[in-house]
């Protein structure tokens, strides 16, 4: 401890937090982004459940109207 007097270890010791608490604004903001795109990717997959059932049933409703003019949809 040449020059490392009491003052100097203590304004080393606030730079050091001050760079930890930094760190941790930076990773709450970019753990905040990611819930949004978490949230994003949920909705598009609700939405594309949504289509996929739609269609799954205007399908079978087509197919269910064809059978009675005698189409076979299946093939």
């Amino acid at each position: 401890m040449d020059n490392a007097g009491p003052g100097k270890i203590i304004e080393a010791m606030v730079r050091k937090v001050e760079r930890i608490e930094t760190n941790v604004d930076w990773i709450k903001g970019s753990m905040e982004k990611d819930e949004k795109h978490f949230d994003q990717i949920y909705r598009n997959k609700e939405e594309i459940q949504k289509v996929k059932t739609i269609g799954g049933v205007l399908f079978a409703i087509t197919g269910f109207v064809a059978s009675f003019f005698g189409f076979n949809v299946n093939k």
